[in-house]
C-alpha cells in the first residue's frame, strides 16, 4: 500500500481503534465488496481462529487492525483492516472491511446470486437460505471479483463466521470451498 493509501485507511479510525463514522459502514453499498455473511448476533469476530485459519487454509497470515482494547460489547456497525501476508505477492495485502446488520438488499443480492449459478449450471443450492439467516453482513472492499487479497480475506472469515460470500458482481455466491476453488484456479496458481 501506498503512503497515500495507509493515510486514507488510518483517517477512518479514531485513537482508540474505533470507527470514525458509522454511517460509512452502515451506508456502503454491497457492490465494490465481497459480502460475508455472518452467523453471529454481533459484529464480533473470534480474531484467534481466524488467524489459525488463514495460516492453516491459505498459508498465509493475518493480521486484523487497528489495535484496540478488549471488548465487552461490540458496535453494531464497526469497520476493521484486515492484512493478509504470503509467500504469494499477489494474495498479500490489506483491506478495508465494513461490518454491519445485514440489510434486505444483501439477502436479495445472495438469492439473486444464487439464481446466476443456477442458470450457469453451477451449484450453490442452499446458500442464500443460510445468507438469510446470518444477521451481520461483512462488506471486504475489493474494486472486482478478480481481487485475491480480498477473495482470501472473505474465505478467511468465512471459515470463522460460517456464512457464504456473494461477489462484488453480485454473480458468484459460494462457501469457502467454492472460494478456495476460484482462488486455485486464478492465475497466478494458488498456493
Amino acid at each position: 500500500m501506498s503512503d497515500d493509501e495507509d493515510r486514507v485507511i488510518a483517517s477512518l479510525f479514531d485513537e482508540r481503534g474505533a470507527l470514525c463514522d458509522p454511517m460509512l459502514a452502515s451506508t456502503h453499498p454491497a457492490e465494490g465488496a465481497f459480502v460475508v455473511f455472518g452467523q453471529r448476533a454481533d459484529s464480533a469476530i473470534d480474531e484467534a481462529a481466524a488467524r489459525s485459519n488463514a495460516r492453516r487454509f491459505f498459508g498465509a497470515d493475518l493480521t486484523l487492525g487497528p489495535d484496540r482494547e478488549p471488548a465487552t460489547s461490540h458496535p453494531e456497525v464497526d469497520a476493521r483492516w484486515l492484512r493478509l501476508t504470503s509467500d504469494d505477492p499477489t494474495a498479500s495485502g490489506r483491506r478495508v472491511v465494513y461490518v454491519r446488520p445485514a440489510a434486505p438488499a444483501d439477502h436479495a443480492r445472495a438469492e439473486d446470486a444464487e439464481a446466476t449459478a443456477a442458470r450457469e449450471g453451477q451449484r450453490a443450492g442452499g446458500l442464500s437460505d443460510l445468507a438469510r439467516r446470518c444477521p451481520y453482513a461483512w462488506l471486504v472492499l475489493a474494486p472486482s471479483d478478480d481481487d485475491r487479497v480480498a477473495l482470501t480475506l472473505a474465505a478467511v472469515l468465512a471459515t470463522v463466521l460460517l456464512g457464504p460470500i456473494v461477489t462484488p458482481s453480485g454473480r458468484r455466491i459460494f462457501g469457502v470451498r467454492g472460494a478456495r476453488m476460484a482462488l486455485e484456479a486464478a492465475p497466478p496458481g494458488y498456493r
